[in-house]
């Protein structure tokens, strides 16, 4: 158990002020990295996929760009892989420059 305190404030030291919820407020959080680190790097991967997908549609659409339309096309399908996620999003930019 001691292990697991220092680690929660080494943790909370080196991210202290980087994010708006700290290791202090949350330290679930702290343990789940710890017990599945890759969990952190496959939550990454997947809202840098969203943000870049985000921008395609923005940029490729313009005015006729709808933040709801997109949040409602990256729910459609429930979990799917992130090459599945983008081939559904390219898709909907393709049906809407088409309408």
């Amino acid at each position: 158990m001691a292990a697991l305190t220092r680690y929660r404030d080494y943790l909370a030291g080196e991210y202290e002020g980087r994010k708006q919820i700290g290791v202090r407020e949350n330290p679930d959080g702290a343990t789940c990295y710890a017990a599945a680190p890759g969990q952190a790097t496959s939550y990454l991967l997947g809202s840098l996929e969203i943000q870049r997908l985000r921008m395609l549609a923005d940029r490729e659409l313009g005015d006729e760009f709808d933040i709801r339309v997109f949040h409602d096309r990256i729910l459609e399908n429930g979990a799917v892989t992130l090459p599945m996620l983008a081939m559904s999003i390219e898709a909907w930019i393709e049906e809407t420059l088409a309408e």
